[in-house]
């Protein structure tokens, strides 16, 4: 999981720094390449099969973004939807990134328009239910085009931890874009 991470990120990242530095944004560069550091230092620190906080994925996608804003600026908007009780449930290093980046890669950069980012948690009992969301061009632009191995491998993943006790579903969303949903036990470290 952690060698899928889009290594187009990594040099859009380094391209937007180097921009940034020919534009005399030097402080900008500085804290994009701190961002991009934590970024990649939490992919490296948990194994697959290490459960982590939600608040340290949530802290992580959060410099993902903020990474993809330096990019674009104007068009990335985001959404957090996070009940507070949520953020001391365990989940899956690094659960959420394959469908934060394939919404930044198949929603905001094939399209023109502005596209809102929505990761989402909350709680329903002992079932802890977490959503990645865009409302880009939709299901069209992203079938074909990488998606199917981030869903297989997710999915591996969740029933190698969980067992039958874990979903995911995806899928155009309502009101436009794609939507991924994934539910798991609500579980908090001892």
């Amino acid at each position: 999981l952690r060698l899928q991470i889009q290594p187009h990120f990594l040099f859009n990242t380094l391209n937007a720094v180097s921009s940034l530095i020919g534009q005399g944004r030097a402080r900008e560069a500085d804290a994009t390449l701190l961002r991009l550091a934590a970024f990649l230092r939490h992919t490296l620190a948990a194994g697959p099969r290490e459960l982590v906080r939600l608040e340290s994925e949530i802290d992580s996608q959060g410099r993902y973004l903020d990474i993809e804003e330096v990019r674009f600026p104007d068009r990335l908007r985001r959404r957090l939807l996070i009940e507070p009780e949520t953020l001391a449930a365990m989940t899956p290093s690094l659960i959420l990134q394959p469908f934060v980046e394939n919404a930044d890669k198949h929603g905001l950069a094939q399209s023109i328009a502005p596209v809102t980012l929505e990761v989402g948690a909350r709680r329903e009992g002992d079932r802890l239910k977490l959503w990645v969301a865009d409302d880009g061009p939709g299901a069209g632009a992203v079938c074909g085009t990488g998606l199917g191995r981030s869903l297989e491998n997710a999915e591996r993943r969740l029933t190698l931890l969980y067992g039958s006790d874990a979903s995911l579903r995806y899928g155009p969303a309502q009101a436009g874009g794609w939507r991924v949903d994934i539910e798991l036990p609500f579980e908090v470290a001892a």
